[in-house]
């Protein structure tokens, strides 16, 4: 068993905040708006057998920490899943949901509703296929759903990406990515012209810029990213 304790980058999904890991220097529709960031709490991953990877954790929410700058709500969240190992390492699925509640009092209080009790799932699922030494390819799967969402209505965000590797030699690898992604009331995707707002609207806090967010009542994203990656080889430190 491994277990994490303290601050980490969340085990769900494909990219991470670490950008040595990342294919790309832009980041995915799911990465940005499907998955959470980080956790405070505790992980564990017991590898059961051979095959079967068992994930459990406990937090205080997606991409928060403790104190009333910290915490949006006073609820707990948790993450659950597995992961499987199988030809050998060739195929592995992971498959993970943190769950929890994500609204903040701040915002919903006022109103008369109990933040704690609208619980926000994050939901991925990661299928990697090493075809061959050089070819490498990546299947992700998200859906990510909020119980409150728009007035107490439930929304969703839903997609799928698709990742490419092939390593022309120890150095240097091409890599693609196409990605389509839907938001189905308009709800999560949304752009903050001042730095320090997407952080003041999670504590449930007025950003002090505009929020930029598509016209009507749902969209649908796609994008296309094509690049190269190259590791030098270094001298030993």
């Amino acid at each position: 068993v491994v277990v994490k304790i303290g601050q980490y980058a969340t085990p769900i999904g494909f990219e991470t905040i670490d950008p040595s890991t990342n294919p790309f220097y832009t980041h995915s529709y799911i990465f940005q708006y499907g998955l959470p960031f980080k956790h405070t709490g505790m992980l564990a991953v017991a590898h059961a057998t051979d095959v079967v990877d068992v994930y459990a954790g406990i937090d205080t929410g997606a991409n928060t920490t403790f104190g009333p700058l910290g915490e949006n709500n006073s609820s707990l969240a948790g993450i659950a899943g597995l992961g499987l190992n199988l030809m050998g390492g060739k195929l592995t699925i992971l498959a993970l949901s943190h769950f929890g509640p994500e609204q903040s009092t701040r915002v919903l209080a006022p109103i008369g509703v109990d933040a704690n009790r609208h619980w926000r799932m994050f939901n991925d699922i990661l299928i990697t296929y090493k075809a061959t030494d050089a070819l490498t390819l990546v299947t992700e799967l998200n859906w990510i759903r909020d119980s409150y969402g728009v007035s107490g209505r439930a929304v969703n965000g839903f997609g799928a990406a698709q990742y490419v590797g092939y390593a022309l030699n120890e150095t240097v690898t091409l890599n693609a990515r196409a990605e389509v992604w839907r938001d189905d009331s308009n709800f999560f995707v949304a752009s903050f012209a001042g730095n320090a707002d997407p952080v003041r609207a999670q504590q449930g806090l007025t950003p002090r810029s505009t929020i930029y967010a598509a016209p009507g009542s749902n969209t649908t994203y796609g994008s296309l990213t094509l690049g190269v990656t190259w590791k030098p080889e270094m001298p030993a430190p």
